[in-house]
């Protein structure tokens, strides 16, 4: 099966992506079209364990458009993040790559503020001009703490417009959705989770998720179930 997660970044979806893939033996493929990471040179010093030693070259890019999706993968894809390939809009592109898919999914947002922060305290960071550091500080955004300096409208406006394209793209087209809420803990101080709310949600995906815990109380999906509580959500 070839599923494609459609979603928004700095809700923890990279690390949900994850545990489903690992939960149901699939190759996990983060947001390819990123551009402004994967494929962009780099020039850095670092320590092999042995010595230091000097690393030149392009960050190896993942799944390059419109090639065939492995089997047994699952992507997530940023909506309105990226430059996306031939000129394409949003909706053009994704009716172009859908056809690669079996199944594709929409994880919305409720809660568009705290990714916004996330975002704004992660790229507040210093990364030396050094793309590798700058993707670091947005995979571990919700170790950093948010100030007012840090504001910036234009990742709002931006967050806000995704958020649109998503949601009409994935009412358009009819494909199952559901709240990144509803499945993982945004923040320590949140709510716990109730496992048959979780696996009710997952069950609306259709992607192999049938339920984190077997009849007897052992946990099924170990990966799924710990993402879930934790409050530390990342990229």
């Amino acid at each position: 099966m070839r599923i494609l997660i459609l979603s928004l970044p700095f809700h923890g979806i990279e690390e949900i992506g994850k545990a489903i893939a690992r939960d149901t033996d699939k190759t996990f493929i983060s947001d390819p079209m990123n551009l402004d990471y994967y494929g962009q040179g780099i020039r850095h010093y670092y320590h092999n364990g042995d010595e230091i030693v000097y690393q030149e070259g392009g960050i190896e890019r993942p799944y390059i458009f419109d090639n065939d999706v492995p089997n047994n993968t699952i992507i997530t894809h940023y909506v309105g993040m990226n430059r996306l390939p031939n000129l394409y809009t949003e909706v053009e592109f994704l009716d172009a790559w859908a056809p690669k898919f079996d199944t594709i999914v929409g994880i919305k947002s409720t809660n568009l503020e705290r990714a916004g922060k996330r975002w704004m305290a992660a790229d507040s960071q210093e990364n030396m001009g050094n793309i590798q550091y700058k993707m670091y500080h947005r995979q571990h955004c919700n170790e950093y703490q948010y100030e007012d300096g840090m504001y910036d409208q234009a990742i709002v406006d931006k967050l806000t417009s995704a958020s649109n394209i998503l949601d009409s793209y994935l009412s358009l087209k009819g494909y199952s959705q559901i709240n990144v809420q509803d499945i993982t803990r945004q923040d320590a101080e949140d709510i716990a989770l109730e496992e048959v709310n979780i696996s009710a949600e997952y069950k609306k995906l259709n992607i192999g998720v049938d339920g984190l815990f077997h009849s007897d109380g052992s946990v099924k999906h170990e990966r799924i179930w710990s993402t879930t509580n934790g409050g530390w959500c990342y990229y």
